[in-house]
């Protein structure tokens, strides 16, 4: 579960900020995403800030860019900004991810797929349905189009890489059968994000 895996990382990645005393700020961004947390200082919001995490809601869209451009202009100090997300938001994340640079964030891209996505354990005629739209799309698998999909998502992945290399942006690509704990006590300290 992608949702659940990225709230763990929320909460470990806010945890880690309380813990250091800095300032944390965290915000949802779906069409039907919860208000901000903070700006908060240190552990004692720990409660408050699990309680926020929980009870997040997935379902509906995600304008990744309008919701990115919304944080960065809501005029708080710049600072480390971690985006966790599938990035499948139809209208990109790059102009997003420039407004928070603009105005002077560091930025962190974690990038979570589930290994089904990664590499698809089906074939056949299928019906896919989008759990986000809820809209479904009639296929045939076989392996000629597995392989063409492998090949271009690994296109895509490292097209993404690649641009956040050139903007300065930190990105880590995980799945959710890793460890999340690894992706923030190794991986992300590994890139200079985490210290």
């Amino acid at each position: 579960n992608k949702f659940l895996y990225a709230r763990r990382l929320f909460a470990g990645l806010a945890y880690i900020s309380m813990a250091s005393n800095d300032r944390l700020a965290m915000l949802a961004t779906s069409d039907s995403a919860a208000a901000p947390f903070g700006p908060i200082r240190g552990r004692g919001f720990g409660l408050a800030m699990l309680r926020y995490v929980s009870n997040l809601k997935a379902g509906g869209g995600t304008d990744l860019n309008a919701g990115l451009r919304n944080y960065a202009l809501r005029g708080g100090r710049p600072g480390l900004c971690f985006i966790i997300s599938d990035l499948f938001s139809p209208g990109g994340w790059q102009m997003g991810v420039n407004a928070l640079l603009s105005k002077g964030h560091e930025v962190g891209l974690i990038h979570v797929l589930s290994p089904d996505e990664i590499a698809p354990p089906i074939g056949g005629d299928l019906r896919l349905v989008d759990v986000e739209t809820g809209q479904a799309q009639e296929v045939t698998i076989d392996g000629g189009m597995r392989d063409l999909y492998v090949k271009r998502l690994d296109a895509w992945r490292e097209g993404i890489r690649t641009d956040c290399a050139r903007r300065g942006v930190h990105y880590l690509s995980v799945d959710t059968g890793m460890a999340w704990e690894k992706v923030i006590l190794f991986h992300l300290r590994r890139l200079g994000a985490v210290k």
